[in-house]
């Protein structure tokens, strides 16, 4: 049994679906207490209750990161509550694809003010708890689309490329307080946030042109966090770690001209 968590006190952002729900899932396996977080009370939860009925030890709040005095509220509460939080994922994003001349300002705003503000405010909110316990450890969710930009969603692209350079900051800024700050950047993820994925056609199409067959699944992330989180990671900060079977690399190797791993 899993138990590199045991102790712990893990609270997941946009946990109701997708991959915040397989990282809270992850997380409570591997012995962690989890924070469920969703933005409405019935769907936290429930995931709650799963959790519970997994035999497993979970509580469920109420939380928008846009919401930054609520985000704060959230976080003291919890921290009263269990008397430490040791590890914090910002997962919680939206994704509205715009072209670069169809943005507008509304959707702009948004965007930044969940992908990025509400992410930098979630994590000084629990840093604060974090430099009290002298440890703590932040895992931010960012995309490989940070780096490669596919021209559907600027918006989405700018803040996903802040978080990883937001990551590296706080990396520097918290490391000497005991924090370790880290980020992973999935590829293309079979969740509700790109729906084309769920379509079998589609999602067939992709994973027969992946390197390793399959294109991701929520499940794929779950493993990388609960080591970020755990005392394996205890010296590593300010990464980013791209879990997308390789297919960033081998894209940019393509781009350039470079051969693909498989003969013709």
């Amino acid at each position: 049994m899993d138990r590199r968590l045991a102790g712990m006190v893990a609270l997941v952002t946009g946990a109701g679906r997708g991959i915040g729900w397989a990282i809270a899932r992850g997380m409570a396996r591997a012995g962690a207490t989890v924070v469920v977080t969703a933005r409405t009370s019935a769907i936290a939860e429930q995931r709650a209750a799963e959790l519970v009925a997994e035999g497993h030890q979970a509580h469920a709040e109420v939380l928008d990161v846009a919401d930054t005095a609520g985000t704060r509220a959230v976080i003291e509460r919890v921290a009263e509550t269990f008397g430490h939080l040791d590890v914090l994922v910002n997962n919680a994003a939206i994704l509205t694809p715009r072209s670069a001349l169809e943005m507008t300002e509304e959707l702009w705003d948004r965007h930044h003010a969940v992908n990025l503000r509400g992410l930098f405010f979630c994590s000084q909110a629990a840093a604060r708890v974090m430099v009290r316990q002298r440890r703590g450890a932040i895992i931010n969710i960012s995309s490989t689309s940070a780096i490669l930009a596919a021209g559907t969603s600027v918006a989405y692209y700018t803040t996903k490329a802040g978080v990883i350079i937001l990551t590296r900051d706080l990396a520097g800024e918290w490391g000497p307080l005991g924090i370790r700050v880290n980020c992973i950047a999935p590829g293309g993820t079979a969740t509700q946030m790109v729906p084309s994925l769920l379509d079998p056609a589609v999602k067939a199409h992709a994973d027969a042109s992946s390197l390793l067959g399959h294109i991701g699944e929520p499940d794929d992330l779950a493993g990388p966090a609960v080591f970020l989180a755990s005392d394996e990671a205890s010296h590593v900060n300010g990464v980013t770690l791209i879990v997308d079977g390789g297919a960033a690399f081998w894209r940019g190797r393509r781009s350039l001209g470079g051969p693909h791993p498989l003969p013709p």
